[in-house]
């Protein structure tokens, strides 16, 4: 599925790199892949902070991608979505 991204949907492939790593690109540091087979009813999630993906188990490579792509969509935004409030914020003595 990467290696399709990779080819075809470039921006795909840097949303799972954020989803799992929390950056755009690949950590020179451990990256852990855990199949979960467990319980059907959770979705894919990740623990950034251990560069992990806990994936469930699956029955083909569509099936996947689908469970991949409907994670990384339904995530609370990142940090780098939001906007400051004071950045138009032109009143000079506001903080005095």
């Amino acid at each position: 599925v990467l290696k399709e991204y990779e080819k075809n949907n470039p921006a795909m492939l840097e949303k799972v790199f954020i989803f799992w790593f929390s950056t755009t690109v690949i950590p020179n540091n451990e990256i852990k892949l855990t199949v979960n087979d467990k319980s059907k009813d959770m979705k894919i999630n990740s623990h950034t902070c251990f560069n992990e993906l806990v994936i469930n188990v699956v029955e083909n490579k569509a099936e996947l991608k689908k469970e991949l792509e409907e994670s990384i969509n339904s995530q609370a935004p990142s940090f780098d979505d939001f906007t400051d409030p004071f950045d138009d914020f032109t009143d000079p003595n506001y903080l005095r």
